[in-house]
């Protein structure tokens, strides 16, 4: 009896270490899947910032960004956006929207987890570089974690902004 109280006891212990074990491993994973979405949307972004002529925030509080692109031998806009529900979302439309019928993209998730607040603007561009740098900078977390959120950041330079290029592109932004 005594031999079968105790066993049962270390059983209770074990099992709620493995449960521990199990909980930690899962939320870290999660955390790093989101580090990795960041990582790689800051690459896309990276090489459409690289080759883009036309950068600017829209909403102009920093959680939009435009760039005038090229892609394929086609130019086009494409908007990345941090939405309230912290999702990095990305669409693209032609060069000329509205006038051509053509319609924008749906918005595409490429990173979730997004935390940043409002005092930590997601894409700065930095008025010391006259308009061809962009600064970007996610936090990231686990959803519904108490962590302290990772930053990942970069600075991007446009190459091609210094060059002729319709100032007229992009300005037109499609709702929603």
């Amino acid at each position: 009896m005594v031999a079968s109280a105790v066993l049962g006891v270390v059983l209770t212990i074990i099992f709620g270490a493995l449960t521990s074990f199990q909980t930690a491993y899962s939320r870290s994973a999660a955390r790093d899947d989101a580090i990795d979405q960041a990582h790689l949307a800051e690459q896309d972004l990276g090489n459409q910032i690289t080759s883009g002529n036309v950068l600017y925030a829209p909403g102009g509080n920093g959680t939009s960004l435009v760039v005038y692109t090229q892609t394929n031998g086609s130019w086009d806009c494409v908007e990345w956006e941090v939405s309230q529900g912290g999702d990095l979302t990305t669409r693209s439309w032609s060069q000329g929207y509205p006038g051509d019928g053509s319609s924008p993209t749906s918005w595409r998730t490429v990173a979730t987890d997004i935390v940043n607040t409002s005092s930590e603007a997601p894409f700065v561009r930095p008025s010391t570089f006259s308009n061809r740098l962009i600064n970007i900078d996610l936090y990231v977390n686990e959803t519904g974690s108490s962590a302290n959120p990772v930053q990942v950041e970069t600075s991007v330079e446009g190459r091609n902004t210094e060059y002729g290029y319709p100032t007229s592109a992009c300005i037109t932004v499609p709702p929603g």
